[in-house]
């Protein structure tokens, strides 16, 4: 074998020297080694869980690839042509946990050893890189959907987006974006744990050495175990496999093997390295993989603390109670035992209340800061009558007014006014006092009409007594509801002209003894409004007219003008059809709308 070695380094020399000069583009990134994000557990995938919000992660990652690029290769023979023989990487890795469920990371590389030999390629040359570069710089996004970090199962999704960033024509590059997707699954049993990833990688497609080359299907798998008193140490294998589905060959297809290890020390710092041959001839796959990280994690483990007693739950010997530290490690954490209990003194009646102290021994009571009733049956009310025979144990008794057939209770108040039902002039409707015996417990009298509130129909307007109910206390033609004083007779004028006529007085009367015996209402707008004959331009006059026409009316019965203002409104506004006399005559109408209201009534006259 060592004899053929010189011929054929003899040949690849005859050959490359009827080559043309000409170099094939190189913007490929080569690169098949994607370091998991700061803080994950394997080296090479992203685990399905997130701990904690607003806890950064960071270190830096070295990796160095032997073989990643070769042509006229043979798994574990020497090759024709190292296009890359050797590639070593530096990695900036950070990441942010957010949320319980969400992490970002950024991952910034360098190519510090970048090295192999210009090969031919039929009629090209394929260049060697040579010197350091400045990769692809990747962002990455992940979140937890099921489980938290040591649960038996967890689900999540995953993806990373690479930005054009490294340099072109050396294999760290290729000068488009690119991303991928993953479904990351996983979980802990004891001290063991386990991750699975698959997923699309979109990328340009391209052919490099005559070999098809872009989108790629990946799986990655990977599981290990925690050793040491406090899991400090993790040793398990990984693996990941990669194919170009649209020409699927032998020099499209990657595979990588890794045995990896981590140690942690000062609880939050994190050493690890790995190493693992390649499992295929793709390109970008290497013979060997060597890697290496130190990074700053804290440890989710130490953050933990189910019961809230600030001991982890990890040192917890009772991890889902309460308790208190102890130099015991099985009692460490766990709830103290309760002090042992003095010798209960004598209590005959078993109230609580010790036979020493007790008021009333004999019969059980309640205990009180008074020596005197301490011990004794309650009385809440104070009325002198105990809680076990006070039928109205809430209601103290008033003097004078105690009811003999029921202990503890006054005379009976039917409608709860807080008059007595003997002195109740109205003993079932709730009212007022009143210095008139014949009016002590009746409702009141609001607009002052003689009419009392619960029989008058219109309680706010002073009326006059009526033998309809719907009507007693009323004004024959006036209302006041809500936002309106509402009449329920028509303002009557001369036809097409704003003169009132005079059987249209006593409204008005009415409608000036509301407005002055309501002076929180400040402001009251009279709106005129007409049917639709006519032009309108003169309805709108005509009705602007008739609207000033009632201001000036009412002023003269003593409202004051400055509460009134008038408006036309012609026919824009009606409430019923023109199309009928009927509804023309309830258009032609004037309306009363409270504009202000005051909280109280005004003290102005």
């Amino acid at each position: 074998m060592r004899t053929l070695k010189p011929l054929a380094s003899c040949l690849g020399l005859l050959a490359a020297t009827a080559i043309p000069s000409s170099a094939a583009a190189q913007s490929y990134n080569l690169q098949r080694f994607d370091p998991s994000p700061a803080g994950d557990r394997l080296f090479g995938q992203q685990s399905p869980s997130t701990q904690g919000h607003l806890e950064v992660h960071g270190g830096v990652v070295f990796d160095y690839a032997y073989n990643p690029f070769t042509l006229s290769h043979r798994r574990g023979a020497t090759p024709r042509y190292a296009v890359v023989r050797d590639q070593a990487y530096v990695y900036g890795n950070v990441s942010l946990a957010l949320w319980d469920h969400l992490t970002v990371g950024l991952l910034v590389p360098g190519v510090v050893l970048h090295g192999g030999d210009d090969s031919p390629l039929g009629d090209q040359l394929i260049e060697a890189p040579d010197g350091a570069a400045f990769g692809d710089m990747r962002l990455s996004v992940k979140g937890s959907i099921l489980g938290d970090l040591h649960d038996v199962f967890q689900l999540g999704v995953g993806g990373y987006f690479w930005a054009p960033t490294g340099k072109r024509d050396t294999f760290v590059g290729d000068g488009f974006v690119r991303g991928s997707v993953e479904l990351l699954l996983g979980g802990e049993i004891e001290r063991f744990y386990w991750n699975f990833a698959t997923g699309p990688e979109f990328r340009q497609s391209k052919v490099l050495a005559d070999v098809q080359l872009g989108t790629m299907y990946g799986f990655a798998g990977g599981f290990g175990v925690n050793l040491g008193e406090e899991k400090q140490v993790q040793l398990g294998p990984e693996v990941k496999v990669s194919i170009t589905p649209e020409d699927i060959q032998r020099r499209n297809t990657n595979g990588e093997l890794l045995l990896g290890a981590k140690y942690r020390f000062l609880d939050d710092f994190v050493l690890g390295a790995a190493a693992g041959p390649g499992i295929s001839e793709g390109y970008g796959t290497p013979d060997v993989r060597f890697a290496s990280s130190f990074t700053y994690s804290p440890d989710p483990t130490r953050r933990l603390d189910g019961d809230g007693d600030g001991i982890a739950d990890h040192m917890d010997a009772c991890p889902g109670r309460a308790g208190v530290e102890s130099d015991d490690p099985e009692k460490h954490g766990c709830p103290a035992p309760p002090p042992p209990k003095p010798e209960a003194p004598a209590d005959g009646d078993a109230d609580g209340v010790p036979d020493a102290q007790d008021a009333c021994p004999a019969v059980a009571g309640v205990s009180t800061s008074d020596p005197k009733t301490t011990g004794c049956p309650a009385d809440g009310d104070a009325d002198g009558v105990p809680d076990d025979i006070d039928v109205c144990p809430t209601e103290a008794v008033v003097e004078g007014q105690a009811d003999p057939s029921r202990p503890g209770c006054n005379r009976m108040d039917e409608d709860g006014d807080g008059i007595v039902d003997s002195l109740d002039a109205c003993p079932k409707v709730k009212g007022t006092a009143h210095e008139d015996s014949t009016q002590h417990g009746c409702p009141g009298d609001t607009d002052g009409d003689g009419v009392r509130d619960d029989l008058d129909a219109c309680p706010e307007v002073k009326g006059q007594p009526n033998d309809d109910p719907t009507k007693n206390g009323c004004l024959a033609a006036v209302r006041l509801k809500g936002k309106e004083i509402v009449i329920l007779q028509k303002v009557e004028f001369a036809t097409g002209q704003a003169r009132i006529q005079s059987v249209s007085d006593s409204l008005l009367d009415q409608v000036a003894s509301v407005l002055k015996d309501h002076l929180e209402l400040e402001l009251v707008e009279v709106q005129g409004h007409t049917d639709n004959r006519g032009s309108k331009a003169v309805n709108q006059r005509l009705s602007q007219a008739r609207a000033e026409a009632v201001v000036t009316a009412l002023v003269s019965r003593g409202v004051a003008k400055e509460r009134l203002t008038a408006k036309g409104f012609g026919p824009d506004t009606p409430i019923a059809d023109n199309d009928s006399e009927d509804g023309r005559s309830k258009n032609r109408r004037v309306e009363f709308k409270i504009i202000k209201r005051a909280e109280k009534p005004s003290d102005q006259p």
